[in-house]
């Protein structure tokens, strides 16, 4: 396994995050209201969303929760692919 890249807690990660993906994950109703505005306040017209790897973290779980209850194929498949892109900036990098 390759060693992973430290960063600092401060530091911010680029997860490419299309508009279809932002509007799933803001409809997930229990979403840390954190996230939800690093979301929101994300350029639209930039497929990147910033966030730390604390962030990122938390994120995955509520990307976990929500694809474990929603009964939609499509949005399931969407939140499979977030979670997918999250875990691979989860397995390069760690915290400092």
């Amino acid at each position: 396994m390759a060693k992973k890249i430290q960063i600092g807690p401060a530091e911010r990660l680029g997860l490419e995050l299309p508009a279809r993906h932002r509007e799933i994950l803001l409809d997930i109703n229990s979403l840390d209201p954190d996230l939800v505005r690093r979301i929101q306040d994300a350029p639209s017209n930039q497929p990147m969303v910033e966030f730390t790897l604390e962030e990122l973290n938390r994120l995955a779980c509520y990307v976990d929760a929500e694809t474990s209850h929603t009964t939609s194929a499509a949005t399931k498949d969407k939140l499979k692919t977030v979670a997918s892109r999250i875990c691979s900036l989860e397995e390069l990098f760690e915290r400092r």
